[in-house]
């Protein structure tokens, strides 16, 4: 699960204030894609990370 949806869980949850909504819309969709972005960028860097351990003998 990502990390935008488990925020909109916690804020969604039927335990959640007016506070947890608005410290969702405010401050955690914006970390939840900070986190989403890196996961994604790592992800993609996977590859290229491996061939290049395997050209230098490292993989």
């Amino acid at each position: 699960m990502t990390a935008t949806a488990l925020t909109a869980e916690d804020a969604m949850a039927p335990s959640a204030t007016a506070e947890d909504h608005i410290r969702f819309l405010t401050q955690g969709i914006h970390a939840a894609y900070e986190v989403d972005k890196q996961r994604e960028t790592d992800r993609a860097a996977g590859p290229e990370v491996k061939a290049a351990a395997a050209r230098v003998g490292g993989g």
